[in-house]
């Protein structure tokens, strides 16, 4: 059987959302270590004035804004791929942190934010006995 060719057949799922879920800008890695959660991102070509990080109800929101250089009209470019542009990124964090006392450092292009654990998030160790 023959089909018509139909260029624009699969265009709305090229838009579907949950055909592209595992593009998430910007990339995070989430440590949870002993007394403290870290959070690093890769941000690159981005002024760190320009990066918004807040943390609310354990949620941490990284908000940015890469803005291009002024362009010269002179430049007669092959291929242009540098970008300007906005993101935000939402993460839920592990519970118990200390939001207010986070503190975040920004080198060669990589955010890293450190955030304390509270002690009851930490807790002891308790042995539980089984019954035979």
């Amino acid at each position: 059987m023959l089909v018509p060719f139909n260029p624009f057949r699969n265009l709305d799922r090229f838009f579907d959302e949950e055909e592209f879920s595992w593009i998430k800008f910007p990339r995070i890695n989430i440590e949870k270590g002993e007394k403290e959660v870290i959070v690093e991102t890769e941000i690159p070509g981005i002024k760190p004035e320009k990066i918004d990080i807040s943390i609310n109800d354990n949620t941490l929101t990284l908000k940015g804004k890469r803005e291009e250089e002024k362009e010269e009209k002179k430049k007669n470019y092959y291929s242009k791929e540098f970008s300007s542009g906005y993101f935000e990124r939402s993460i839920k964090l592990p519970s118990g942190v200390k939001g207010e006392k986070a503190k975040a450092e920004y080198n060669n292009g990589i955010l890293k934010i450190s955030i304390p654990r509270t002690q009851k998030e930490l807790g002891k160790k308790i042995k539980l006995q089984i019954k035979k």
